[in-house]
């Protein structure tokens, strides 16, 4: 069973970089959900939080499966102060470009000196 589920994994994963063979990087969202603040989920139920951080991280789990580089890196922050970024994805073994252009859109969109206002949980 363990065999199978990994041998599906693998075909997967080479469909998904067959079909983003075109492309040298792709930019996707890194999370499916706005920054979430500490604490903002501490009440929920095990299932419920775990199914909700299953669907917040839903952009990164493929690409864990095909090997391919990825970065996430931070472009500004949203209306409420929280930080907000982009997910890089590169062709495999290619971080150079993936890197390459990591540094240019940081170098557009400079964070560094940039904090978000600290909160306490509600």
């Amino acid at each position: 069973m363990y065999l199978r589920a990994v041998m599906q994994m693998q075909a997967c994963a080479r469909k998904i970089v067959t079909k983003l063979d075109p492309f040298d990087v792709l930019v996707l969202t890194p999370y499916l959900h706005h920054t979430i603040r500490v604490g903002e989920w501490a009440n929920l139920r095990p299932a419920k939080a775990f199914e909700k951080i299953v669907n917040w991280v839903a952009p990164s789990p493929p690409f864990n499966a095909t090997g391919q580089p990825a970065i996430a890196i931070p472009t500004g922050f949203a209306p409420n102060g929280l930080p907000v970024g982009v997910q890089l994805i590169g062709r495999p073994a290619d971080e150079a470009t993936l890197i390459s252009l990591a540094a240019q859109i940081e170098a557009t969109r400079p964070w560094q000196q940039h904090r978000p206002a600290i909160d306490s949980p509600k």
